[in-house]
């Protein structure tokens, strides 16, 4: 069988455990630990993007508010209200 040159899939089995007393009450409250787990990364993930996003666009936001302050909005003569 030819080997496909896709790439492995992001999801890999976790051996990391919670702490006994978490993974009982998770158990008891019939969580999905690895579940949670994925929502918990996928949360970082955007959180830390959304960071990174902001600090290397911190300067053309800043010199759009810039503008704004000196001159007003593009099109607010046109606003309705």
């Amino acid at each position: 069988m030819p080997r496909s040159d896709a790439p492995a899939p992001l999801r890999h089995p976790t051996k990391d455990i919670p702490p006994e007393t978490v993974a009982q009450n998770a158990h008891a409250l019939t969580v999905n630990v690895s579940q949670t787990r994925e929502q918990g990364l996928v949360a970082d993930v955007a959180k830390t993007t959304a960071q990174l996003w902001l600090e290397e666009n911190a300067a053309a936001l800043d010199a759009l508010n810039a503008y704004i302050e000196e001159n007003g909005l593009p099109l607010d003569r046109y606003r309705q209200f």
